[in-house]
């Protein structure tokens, strides 16, 4: 292995001690800020969340039939539920606590695979304090599960980045066990972990000289067999629920939904989507393998194969758009590690480390092309690598600048990951307190039960999952704005749907709900709730 080190890393080594502080500072900064941020954000339970958290519910009640789930990640579940065990917090304080858990271990990571690379004082302070003020926007924004994949894929990065890796079986067991952790936290590691292992270890041997594809074999055996062993009970209990052998339905119902553009929902079901078939179920997202009707593959058809190029085409743009949404400096270190892997200006990263992580960053997001890249959240676990090989090509302009403008560059580069977060939190800043003060008018008088609205999935998503959530209530939702009131309460008539929700602004409140006969269904608010009137069907 060529360990060859540039000028300034051969000064710079000397002084790469461990200082607590560059740790600590921005480990308490991240826990100040979700405290601080909590009565802020108290009611912004994203869509997502609402699913999880009737999962948790249903671990509680110890309903397993209803929280073995093959579409939702059991990990954020596990945590929260031990959260609530250990403390007695209410569900969404008890999943905001064990979200803040990998968030601050991405936190410290971050740190411990930035400090291998980089050895700037200034640098690495601007990079923990970014890094601590963006994993405290993610633990409200993305409520469960996927940072703790982030935070094993970086452990298990940093398992394999060790020199005596390739020598040591005992961390070939120990990467297996982080890897089903982090299968257990998003169902992407099942094939993701393991490519990473045979890329990552291959990399290594070959660095030191010493590759052998038995060797080769032998660490994924043992890493890949550790894995699957650890996973197999939960496997074996989601092939039991669901009589299929599968990692997860979320992968293929994906590839399905934006294959066809959207989902393809059983034959019997007509406009109104019921939740599972569960007591304390209230949308039907939180098991959508239910209610899926045909599954569509590229290699169905000469038509669809095309389509899924075309997808992957103008995915181009969301790839652009969502490492941009990252950091303009993201996109810019991605093409221009794209330029050193196909040149030979590869020989830049001098270390075989160095190659395993512009290899590591290069790879990771490509199976999302044929899906989505969702804004960037996806990407999330590649933000410290992008930070390390974005400040390595920084390094081909610092000696034109001086070293004040050095400072300013870094403190830019590091501010520029923030931009989307500040964005977001903005956005969200009181978030579903309206639908709070909605959800607690009607349980004071009494309403709760099924219900539809005029508001559809489409036009209705984060408003109507959380008033379902406070109220405990199941939707029955229409997925689209294509259905007359007719339609609707002919579906809800079918299920025995008690309540129809109307959302109105400005104009509305005197609206009145009849019908086939026109006459009119009573509305049991009397008023008492701004902007929402409901109606009692009586089916």
């Amino acid at each position: 292995m060529n360990n060859t080190m540039q000028p300034e890393e051969i000064s710079a080594v000397h002084h790469n001690r461990f200082v607590p502080a560059l740790y600590l500072f921005p480990l308490l900064l991240l826990c100040a800020g979700v405290f601080l941020l909590w009565p802020y954000y108290r009611f912004y339970i994203d869509p997502d969340a609402i699913s999880y958290l009737t999962l948790v519910d249903s671990y509680l009640a110890g309903d397993y039939q209803h929280a073995v789930n093959a579409f939702w990640s059991p990990m954020g579940c596990w945590t929260t539920v031990l959260v609530v065990k250990l403390t007695g917090l209410p569900l969404f304080a008890a999943a905001i606590t064990a979200n803040t858990l990998p968030a601050a271990g991405m936190v410290v990571l971050g740190q411990v695979l930035f400090h291998r690379f980089r050895y700037n004082a200034w640098e690495r302070l601007c990079f923990g304090i970014m890094s601590a003020l963006f994993w405290t926007y993610t633990v409200y924004f993305q409520s469960f599960t996927d940072i703790w994949q982030f935070f094993f894929l970086t452990l298990g990065l940093l398992i394999l980045l060790q020199p005596s890796f390739t020598r040591r079986p005992l961390l070939w067991v120990l990467l297996g066990l982080v890897a089903a952790l982090s299968y257990f936290s998003k169902a992407y590691s099942f094939y993701f972990f393991p490519l990473m292992i045979l890329v990552v270890s291959g990399m290594q041997l070959r660095g030191a000289g010493v590759f052998s594809w038995g060797l080769l074999f032998r660490i994924c055996l043992v890493s890949v067999g550790v894995m699957m062993l650890a996973a197999a009970p939960w496997l074996w209990l989601i092939h039991e629920k669901y009589r299929i052998w599968t990692s997860s339905t979320a992968g293929k119902l994906n590839f399905s939904w934006w294959l066809a553009g959207t989902q393809e929902l059983r034959p019997d079901i007509s406009v109104l989507v019921p939740p599972p078939p569960y007591s304390n179920s209230i949308f039907y997202f939180e098991d959508p393998y239910l209610v899926q009707g045909r599954f569509v593959h590229f290699y169905d058809s000469l038509r669809l194969f095309i389509k899924q190029l075309g997808r992957v085409g103008f995915n181009a743009i969301g790839w652009v758009e969502s490492a941009n949404r990252i950091s303009p400096f993201y996109f810019v270190t991605w093409l221009v590690s794209i330029v050193f892997l196909f040149s030979k200006g590869l020989s830049f990263f001098n270390t075989t480390e160095k190659k395993i992580l512009l290899v590591v960053f290069l790879i990771f997001p490509l199976p999302y092309w044929t899906v989505t890249f969702d804004g960037g959240r996806y990407l999330w676990f590649t933000i410290p690598l992008s930070a390390i090989l974005g400040l390595w090509y920084a390094q081909l302009i610092f000696p034109l600048m001086s070293e004040r403008m050095k400072r300013l560059f870094v403190f830019v580069f590091c501010c520029t990951y923030l931009v989307a977060p500040v964005a977001d939190m903005k956005e969200m800043f009181g978030t579903g307190r309206e639908e709070y003060r909605m959800s607690e008018a009607m349980k004071s008088m009494g309403i709760q039960g099924s219900f539809v609205s005029n508001l559809s999935y489409a036009s209705g998503k984060g408003r109507l999952h959380r008033i379902a959530w406070f109220t405990g209530s199941p939707w029955y939702c229409h997925t689209l704005d294509r259905y007359s009131n007719e339609e609707i309460l002919e579906d809800a008539r079918r299920y025995h749907v008690q309540y129809y929700y109307y959302f109105y602004e400005g104009t509305g409140a005197d609206y009145v709900l009849k019908d086939g006969q026109g006459n009119p269904y009573p509305e049991v608010t009397g008023g008492r709730i701004k902007g929402l009137r409901v109606f009692r069907l009586g089916f």
